[in-house]
């Protein structure tokens, strides 16, 4: 019989979940994520798994923060530090969900390693994932294996700062360039709310040849590919996936593809990082759970 899994993927708005194989997803859905403490969290992970105990006795899950991905304890919470900091959540999970198997990776790392197994990175050496959403999550990848650092922090490339001028928070890369500024700066410029907008907006009326959509997605990825030099300088790396679900639009890697070539036209040979490539993930939304399978299956069962 094949084996199933529930896997979780909490981020700081929903938690997403579905009940799946190692070859696909057989049920999904989502609730909001609670905020408000601990025991909150718990027992919202504790019903979901409520509705599958039948069917697995095992949970693989993906989160935001600094987490040792060996034991599932949160050194930090990233939008959830508040209740998710020096603990060990699975540990809880177990607890309350009365199982002994529960995995938890980093976000970043699970999409990472959900693109090594199947999708973008499959068969590159060396590579990057980066995750836009309500922040930037990434992966490194060196020799074909996720690279989490010495402290299960490597990849966090939302603290890269793009505009130095101090340390602002304003100016970090995980507020620069995510999903909600880019709607913010799209609104500005129509003088609309924000609180209208979305992303589904924005590139519909982008493709509709909406003139200061184009103008914002343009400035907006002139200002994240020198994110990608940044890293390049550092990494090296062959590839660059691009996550996140605006990445299903494929005009954004489209536009991305075409600033770094507009830099590179201009410098020549004068940069010392050959330029990398830049990609859609395949898996868009569905690669932090699938991520956090590989993790469980093929890093915490294969030990």
């Amino acid at each position: 019989m094949t084996e199933k899994y529930l896997g979780i993927d909490v981020g700081g708005t929903e938690i997403k979940y579905a009940l799946m194989t190692e070859d696909e997803f057989l049920e999904k859905g989502y609730i909001p994520t609670p905020k408000e403490s601990m025991e909150a969290f718990i027992e919202a992970i504790g019903q979901i798994y409520d509705q599958y105990a039948d069917q697995t006795k095992v949970i693989v899950m993906s989160a935001p923060g600094r987490i040792d991905a060996q034991t599932g304890f949160f050194y930090s919470g990233g939008a959830l530090s508040a209740f998710l900091t020096n603990v060990n959540a699975a540990e809880l999970i177990k607890k309350r969900c009365g199982i002994e198997e529960v995995a938890i990776e980093n976000d970043g790392k699970a999409a990472g390693l959900a693109e090594v197994w199947k999708g973008s990175l499959k068969g590159v050496r060396n590579g990057a994932v980066i995750g836009i959403g309500t922040g930037i999550a990434g992966a490194v990848v060196i020799d074909g294996k996720l690279h989490r650092g010495s402290h299960f922090s490597a990849g966090e490339f939302s603290l890269l700062d793009s505009n130095y001028q101090g340390f602002y928070l304003q100016n970090l890369w995980a507020i620069r360039s995510c999903t909600p500024n880019l709607v913010a700066t799209y609104a500005t410029r129509t003088m609309e709310d924000p609180a209208s907008l979305n992303g589904r907006i924005f590139f519909e009326r982008l493709q509709n040849g909406d003139e200061a959509a184009k103008q914002v997605l343009d400035e907006f990825c002139g200002e994240f590919v020198n994110g990608i030099l940044t890293l390049q300088a550092v990494l090296d790396a062959d590839r660059y996936c691009i996550g996140g679900g605006i990445s299903k639009q494929p005009v954004l890697i489209e536009t991305l593809n075409r600033k770094i070539d507009e830099i590179y036209a201009v410098t020549g040979n004068a940069l010392p990082v050959i330029k990398p490539e830049i990609v859609a993930c395949t898996f868009h939304n569905d690669a932090n759970l699938i991520g956090a399978l590989y993790h469980y299956l093929y890093e915490l069962k294969q030990q």
